[in-house]
């Protein structure tokens, strides 16, 4: 009878441990020592008599933990890893000929710094965003990308909100100049 009862608890031990495969893997949250913060450095109207407007904005995530964070970026066009709370805001591409999935590290103490480009049509987003906009971006694990799944990873993980750091968009514009 204790033969039968090992053996049941070895079979459920492993059921349970033993049995699981990347695609059933959960996601890593993000350690909240990973900070992201977006600093608005203009809003411009390039072209006269149009609506649009596009908002300079710089992405710093600062990494105040003790171990590397690694996630999986494109190369020059990081901005697929961007996203926004508010329906009528975009993310300018950066256009890039070598644009390739690439793993990027931020060692303890550093800040990576990136620039994006958002478009809005002020008509739309002064009179329907009561709330205030929230910038994310989508930290994909390395152990997930399969060299060719970065699009689906990052519709997933935007569509399910996962994997996300957020910050508030920090006006900057106070002074369009800086004097180092």
């Amino acid at each position: 009878m204790k033969k039968k009862i090992l053996f049941f608890l070895l079979v459920g031990i492993y059921l349970v441990f033993g049995c699981n495969d990347t695609k059933s893997r959960r996601t890593p949250t993000v350690d909240k020592r990973v900070v992201m913060k977006a600093f608005d450095l203009g809003t411009y109207d390039l072209t006269e008599g149009d609506s649009m407007l596009y908002t300079l904005v710089e992405i710093d995530i600062t990494n105040s933990t003790d171990t590397e964070v690694k996630f999986i970026g494109y190369s020059c066009a990081t901005a697929g890893n961007i996203v926004v709370n508010l329906n009528n805001i975009t993310i300018c591409p950066n256009r890039c000929p070598q644009n390739v999935p690439q793993r990027i590290v931020i060692r303890p103490g550093q800040t990576f710094s990136l620039p994006a480009i958002l478009c809005f049509d002020q008509r739309k987003y002064y009179s329907f965003n009561p709330a205030p906009l929230k910038i994310g971006f989508v930290l994909v694990p390395p152990d997930l990308f399969d060299g060719h799944n970065l699009n689906a990873l990052l519709t997933q993980f935007k569509a399910n909100n996962e994997n996300i750091i957020w910050g508030d968009l920090i006006d900057s514009t106070n002074s369009p100049y800086e004097i180092k």
